[in-house]
């Protein structure tokens, strides 16, 4: 018989699952997730979920956490995960888009929106300390069904206000775009926000899209394999 700790803890469990299943929407890439010891979602997709929804999210970004090294397995294991999604996609009927950057493996299809980021991190602290926002510093552990969030983090998260001498601007044009999205998002800055580049949605696009290097659109078993070896 489980007890009411037990059943508190299902419940906790099920609604983390849900709340994953929602913003992937297949759940055959949620399963894959929830599979993964070794990956995070991080940055807004995490602060989302963490927020009960009322902050909203574009896509949703994964990150490899947990490697010693830039080995050769370590560099890999975007590559895997990404392959392994798309052919659970395919297997499922499904329809996507992959596109691949130097930054990122992105999936597109109904309802999800993925970025596999292709650097690894030795661990989560190493992750955020890569993050220009401070908000942006939560990750979920899929696996584990875990939100691990910095002391900058929090206090953002739970004031909604950031403090502009938190921001790092190692990435200008990047950092310029996120704080007009956070800002719309409900977050107020606090002191001057540092000189960035051009916020623009022009300028974002033209940044983000000089970055793709190959788009396959996997609709066949021919495209399929086309995309696997994009990756």
């Amino acid at each position: 018989m489980n007890t009411i700790a037990d059943l508190a803890h299902m419940s906790h469990d099920l609604i983390w699952r849900r709340k994953l299943l929602s913003m992937v929407q297949h759940e055959c890439v949620a399963n894959i997730l929830l599979a993964q010891t070794d990956f995070v979602v991080a940055g807004g997709a995490a602060l989302h979920m963490l927020s009960a929804g009322d902050i909203a999210r574009d896509d949703v970004d994964v990150f490899h956490v947990g490697a010693a090294d830039s080995t050769t397995a370590s560099a890999s294991a975007p590559k895997t995960l990404a392959a392994d999604i798309l052919r659970a996609l395919h297997a499922a009927g499904v329809t996507c888009l992959l596109r691949v950057s130097a930054f990122a493996y992105t999936i597109i299809a109904r309802g999800l929106d993925l970025q596999i980021v292709r650097q690894s991190f030795a661990s989560v602290d190493e992750l955020f300390n890569n993050f220009d926002l401070p908000c942006c510093e939560v990750a979920f552990r899929p696996h584990d069904l875990q939100f691990e969030i910095s002391e900058r983090g929090q206090r953002a998260f739970t004031t909604r206000t950031i403090d502009c001498a938190d921001i790092r601007t190692h990435k200008p044009l990047a950092t310029g775009r996120r704080v007009m999205k956070y800002k719309r998002r409900g977050f107020s800055f606090v002191g001057t926000v540092p000189a960035v580049a051009d916020a623009s949605a022009a300028a974002f696009a033209a940044y983000y899209n000089s970055r793709a290097t190959v788009d396959v659109n996997v609709n066949s078993d021919d495209a399929l394999a086309r995309a696997l070896e994009a990756l």
